[in-house]
């Protein structure tokens, strides 16, 4: 439901934005949905998340808990990053002229 209200509620960057004029009523739904999904549910994924890390590293230690996270967590997120966006960008710039291929997503600026 975030993600489709990012699509559809022309709130935040995402893959496709569908771009439409709405009535005040429609623009405050999808802020304040947006704004209670990322606050409270990310956040509860979190904690649901972090209820286990204890048992885990209790489990495996240090060095091993730290190493299992660094190869289930980071480099799928540095591949992601290096290679699968990238692509995605060069497609999605193929069909949409309007984007530059990759310059303005890597950027610390907002468009």
């Amino acid at each position: 439901m975030v993600h489709l209200n990012v699509t559809y509620g022309n709130i935040g960057r995402w893959y496709y934005v569908e771009q439409r004029k709405f009535d005040l009523f429609s623009g405050i739904f999808f802020a304040a949905f947006g704004s209670f999904a990322q606050a409270f549910m990310t956040d509860l994924l979190f904690l649901i998340a972090g209820y286990f890390v204890p048992g885990s590293y209790d489990g495996k230690g240090p060095g091993r808990f730290a190493i299992e996270r660094l190869v289930r967590l980071r480099v799928p997120t540095l591949l992601y990053m290096l290679v699968l966006f990238p692509v995605l960008r060069l497609v999605m710039a193929a069909f949409n002229p309007s984007l530059t291929p990759l310059g303005d997503f890597f950027s610390l600026r907002k468009p």
